[in-house]
């Protein structure tokens, strides 16, 4: 045998999006928030976030569907990224731009940002039992802060409200642009070039 690389071309059975603006650096005093509504929407494998259940289980629009927040030194971004059943985006495009509408106008529920908290903390306290995350995790706030941060200084993420939630993420959807990343089987009519004039 020579070696070398085979490629098969097959159709794809998921259109996958990425969606992403800028988001809280560290130290940001939005942090916080962000974390917070990164877990709301998804994130820190929260698979039963109700946009998650919306998605995946009660619309079945999508495979999967999660958010993520990356923070460094000077700046930072949140993202969200599903795997879309073909002919589905556009449906499955309003469903998000009408929770992010809701998370801007209203923010969550007190039962839901409570909830939020909880799983929130839970994760943290699994951190210890995986150290090698722990240290990828911390050991990078490190280097780039010089110091090592406490990810819930005691307190923060418990004393945030709704209000909180929603100032954030006004500040992050209304009246901007999402960079977007579309791979797969999609229709023109699909292609969401004005989508985030869907969050109100």
């Amino acid at each position: 045998a020579t070696g070398g690389v085979r490629a098969r071309e097959r159709p794809m059975g998921l259109t996958y999006l990425a969606a992403g603006v800028d988001g809280p650096a560290l130290g940001s005093s939005d942090l916080d928030a962000c974390r917070l509504l990164n877990v709301l929407l998804g994130g820190l494998g929260r698979t039963g976030a109700p946009l998650v259940q919306d998605l995946c289980r009660r619309r079945g629009l999508a495979q999967e569907f999660y958010s993520e927040v990356l923070s460094l030194a000077d700046g930072g971004l949140f993202c969200m990224v599903g795997a879309f059943r073909p002919g589905r985006l556009a449906e499955a495009l309003e469903v998000i731009g009408r929770e992010l509408g809701r998370l801007a106008r209203d923010g969550p529920a007190p039962a839901e940002l409570e909830q939020a908290q909880r799983y929130f903390h839970a994760r943290q306290v699994c951190l210890g039992d995986m150290p090698e995350v722990a240290c990828g995790w911390l050991g990078r706030e490190v280097l780039l802060l010089g110091s090592c941060p406490t990810l819930d200084p005691p307190g923060a993420l418990s004393a945030l409200r709704p209000e909180h939630i929603a100032d954030l993420a006004r500040g992050l959807f209304r009246g901007r642009r999402f960079c977007l990343g579309l791979v797969g089987p999609t229709a023109p009519a699909e292609l969401p070039g004005g989508w985030a004039g869907s969050v109100g």
